[in-house]
């Protein structure tokens, strides 16, 4: 019997509460960039943010990662991506769309994973917190 994990949808509002409550600092947002099925209304509303930029493949969250000075005060900011997927188990996969923009995202010098659930994108995030503050 395969393994029971939880959809996308739920590893990404565990992952945002974890984040807010660990992490006030961190400025982030989700990319919606979900699928456009779903009757007549997704479909319009999917063509209107196509025309507007929205782009296939695009990561699910943008963070910016506060770099403290030596007084304590934000000096700069890392930015860093993820791709949110079920845990590993569930069946997840990274379209070609999500591994190119992976390439940019690695070209632009913006570090980037993609992550099997809460747990995951969160441990990343700790990392990459230390990595800046160390």
């Amino acid at each position: 019997m395969p393994k029971k994990v939880p959809i996308e949808d739920v590893e990404c509002e565990i992952f945002v509460k974890e984040l807010e409550q660990n992490y006030p600092d961190i400025k982030f947002s989700h990319i919606a960039n979900e699928s456009r099925s779903g009757g007549q209304y997704a479909k319009i509303r999917g063509a209107k943010l196509k025309r507007m930029g929205q782009r296939p493949g695009m990561w699910d969250y943008e963070l910016f990662i506060p770099v403290y000075d030596i007084d304590g005060e934000v000096g700069s900011y890392q930015e860093i991506r993820i791709e949110m997927k079920r845990q590993r188990g569930g069946g997840s996969t990274t379209s070609k769309d999500q591994k190119d923009w992976g390439k940019v995202y690695d070209l632009a010098g913006i570090p980037c994973k993609v992550c099997f659930g809460a747990k995951e994108a969160l441990e990343y995030v700790a990392q990459i917190v230390l990595q800046c503050n160390a």
